[in-house]
């Protein structure tokens, strides 16, 4: 029986080796996408089958990487999360039927029913 942190740590080395977003070149750390693992790991529930999962990932991904936050006047974070990007852009780039989120709800399917 594999442990929650082995599983945590099997699905962000999947996260990692897929680089969804493009991160990797760009010389971030090894556990770059640990967050996003998490984010997966509680809800696992949500996804029944592999269709499920693809639709989780992409979610995950989109609420993590499609927002930022708001600043006031002065610079400072009001902690409101703001799109990067139009609407169509954001449904584009985190559509769970795209190849990248078809393969990783694949993968991760797969280690999750190990």
């Amino acid at each position: 029986m594999t442990s929650d942190q082995e599983l945590k740590n099997k699905i962000a080395g999947i996260l990692m080796d897929a680089d969804p977003e493009g991160l990797v070149p760009m010389g971030v750390p090894a556990d770059e996408y640990d967050g996003e693992a998490e984010y997966i790991m509680d809800r696992l529930a949500e996804a029944t089958n592999q269709a499920e999962m693809s639709c989780l990932v992409a979610r995950v991904f989109r609420q993590q990487f499609g927002y930022g936050h708001s600043t006031d006047a002065e610079g400072n974070c009001t902690g409101e999360s703001v799109p990067l990007y139009e609407e169509a852009e954001l449904n584009a780039m985190y559509d769970p039927l795209s190849p990248r989120f078809q393969k990783l709800g694949q993968s991760l399917w797969a280690v999750v029913n190990d």
